[in-house]
């Protein structure tokens, strides 16, 4: 993705290298807490039931919901502050970290208490990229 991006100068990978930074932190994030959280309640709501491998494990989810509320409460918090997460415009932070809501419906995320993650990611569903690369159905 940062390859990609960094072969013609645009607003979602720029130049500036605090930006970049910032950027990177996310994508960590996205990759060391926020995914995670967000796989396992993916896997035991909706990607075992597809495969019929049993129902979701109770620990399992309860583990990973209180997992999910710990992160979301933090990327809450900072959408609070702004519309994306680096700056005032949509970067490839934003869709490292939307990425794992794609199935939050059927993964049945907690997102009711998340008011500013909900609108966020409304924004970027809103996006023609987006919508034409998102699965169907």
């Amino acid at each position: 993705m940062q390859y990609l991006a960094s072969q013609v100068p645009n607003t979602l990978y720029p130049d500036d290298l605090q930006v970049r930074a910032d950027i990177w932190r996310w994508q960590s994030w996205q990759l060391c807490h926020w995914y995670q959280a967000c796989q396992t309640l993916t896997y035991e709501n909706f990607v075992k039931g597809l495969l019929q491998q049993g129902e979701p494990d109770p620990s399992i989810v309860r583990r990973a919901t209180e997992r999910f509320h710990q992160e979301a409460i933090a990327l809450n918090q900072h959408l609070a502050k702004q519309e994306y997460l680096v700056g005032a415009t949509l970067t490839l932070a934003d869709f490292s970290v939307a990425g794992d809501l794609t199935y939050a419906v059927p993964g049945r995320f907690p997102l009711e208490d998340y008011p500013h993650i909900q609108a966020w990611y409304a924004r970027i569903e809103q996006l023609p990229a987006w919508q034409q690369t998102a699965p169907k159905g």
